[in-house]
């Protein structure tokens, strides 16, 4: 019998919620389970561990909250931020977590909210069922305004002192204001219309089917621009921008594999 040697790693080898679904969890929310388990300070974890790996000891500093957000998203922090997390836990395939896998087709500016959206309603479930709260990267992307499980409207600010949340917390307990310390789990609103939660259901399969596929080829997304144009815009871009809504400027960068889409464009497609 062949035996595999024991891996001893830095971080614990949690893991992560929801791998494989549209409801995994995030990178910040997994690195937050991590700063929990090892009785650690959000930050402390950050500064002591992962900003060790990465060289990248800006994003351990106060004060730096929005910029976090690009640590679930589809660029170099996020990659690195990847990388660093499956080094000290010895866990791979993390890279499910973020939206790693959109990163030759869609840009990563306006993608992500500035700060941390979340489902009171899927809080408190995992409260009263004894669980770990965790968010989901689904949650973060703009566009993306209701709960896909529940059909309830997502929260942005604290039901106490209405202050927004910042992805990585202080303190490593998300169902928690991370100023006033009230609860963010229970109160909840009904979801909004059923246009809306249509649209949402589509980033949400798109955000499922990538993580099916795997990543996404940029030169595979301008072939399939170039194809569009030609059949359905008789190879006229201008034609084209005009029938979806999009500047003509736009589309001819994407023809010609210049530039990739925001998330709202690559929507209208």
């Amino acid at each position: 019998m062949d035996i595999q040697p024991f891996k001893h790693t830095r971080l614990y080898s949690l893991t992560p919620r929801g791998l494989g679904t549209a409801q995994v969890k995030s990178p910040t929310s997994y690195t937050v389970r991590l700063a929990k388990a090892h009785s650690f300070r959000t930050l402390t974890l950050m500064k002591k561990e992962i900003g060790a790996v990465i060289g990248k000891l800006w994003l351990t500093k106060e004060g730096r909250h929005e910029e976090r957000k690009y640590l679930n998203g589809t660029g170099v922090t996020a990659s690195d931020w990847v990388t660093a997390l499956q080094k000290l836990t010895g866990r791979m395939r993390l890279e499910q977590l973020s939206l790693l896998r959109f990163r030759n087709v869609i840009d990563d500016k306006e993608l992500l909210y500035p700060s941390r959206r979340w489902c009171p309603k899927c809080y408190a479930e995992c409260l009263n069922s004894g669980e770990d709260v965790y968010d989901q990267t689904v949650w973060y992307v703009k566009g993306i305004r209701s709960c896909i499980t529940h059909e309830t409207l997502l929260a942005g600010n604290c039901p106490n002192c209405k202050r927004k949340q910042p992805y990585l917390p202080v303190y490593p307990e998300l169902s928690i204001c991370a100023h006033c310390q009230k609860s963010l789990a229970g109160s909840f609103t009904k979801k909004q219309s059923i246009e809306q939660y249509d649209s949402e259901n589509i980033i949400a399969e798109l955000l499922l089917l990538a993580r099916q596929v795997g990543q996404l080829d940029r030169s595979r997304f301008v072939e399939k621009i170039q194809a569009l144009v030609s059949l359905a815009a008789d190879g006229n871009c201008s034609l084209l921008a005009r029938f979806v809504g999009i500047s003509r400027g736009c589309i001819e960068n994407w023809y010609r594999g210049l530039t990739i889409p925001k998330l709202k464009s690559f929507l209208q497609l």
